[in-house]
């Protein structure tokens, strides 16, 4: 009993001294309400990031490089939006935080928290890729009409993808053939031994193709790589053929 007495005489002088202070029971609720409220719009942020991340990997062609060999994997590293790559890990540990301070996950190993973390927000950024919300934004910023952020996805819509061209097939004939980009310029596409395409596809005129390679002064390609598109993965990319 006399060691109690003594934690509750030290209480007191610490809270006469103006080292402890007392606070009302609604200041902690206000503050569990803010911390929840803020790990909350963290998560948010972090799901909306992944999920942007995403949809610019696609809309450029990013992600189908590594199909392209070993320069395509390269390029493929070299391509990713690292910088948003990094703010979306700052945000994974900021809410880790929050997940470890308010909820039963403080109690197991720091692994288990942050995979589980990972899994959800990975999931979560899929899904909302899979929503029309980011075209829908995107054709917004290209009409100016989202003030915000319109900047921020018209910088990310076409990434610059070093010697990577991508058009359909016209004029395919033996170990060459045309592609007409969208801005209906023709390059001349040279295809060797050494080309690698993709799963042994079969190409044919119309085809939308993605080619990697070097460009000459005479608008020459030779094919490093190339990789048929099943569906058409750019935004607004409606190539129109010339007639020769």
């Amino acid at each position: 009993m006399s060691s109690d007495k003594k934690l509750v005489d030290k209480i007191e002088e610490k809270i006469k001294s103006g080292q402890v202070k007392m606070r009302a029971k609604s200041y902690f609720i206000v503050k569990t309400i803010l911390n929840i409220l803020a790990g909350v719009l963290i998560g948010l942020a972090a799901i909306f990031l992944i999920s942007f991340i995403l949809f610019t990997l696609r809309i450029n062609g990013i992600w189908l490089m590594p199909g392209l060999g070993f320069r395509g994997l390269m390029t493929f590293f070299i391509s990713l939006p690292w910088i948003l790559i990094l703010v979306g890990l700052l945000f994974l540990l900021a809410l880790e935080f929050f997940v470890k301070k308010y909820t039963f996950a403080y109690r197991k190993p720091v692994v288990y928290s942050v995979l589980a973390l990972l899994l959800f927000v990975g999931l979560a950024g899929i899904l909302v890729d899979k929503t029309p919300l980011h075209n829908q934004w995107l054709q917004k910023a290209d009409n100016h009409n989202l003030p915000f952020a319109g900047k921020f996805y018209r910088g990310y819509k076409q990434m610059p993808v070093e010697n990577t061209y991508v058009g359909k097939i016209q004029n395919l004939g033996g170990q060459s053939f045309e592609l007409v980009d969208k801005e209906n310029q023709i390059f001349f596409i040279e295809v060797t031994d050494q080309t690698r395409i993709f799963r042994h596809q079969t190409l044919k005129a119309g085809d939308l193709v993605m080619v990697m390679g070097q460009l000459n002064d005479e608008q020459q390609i030779m094919a490093l790589g190339i990789r048929k598109i099943e569906q058409d993965f750019r935004i607004n990319y409606r190539p129109q053929f010339r007639h020769f």
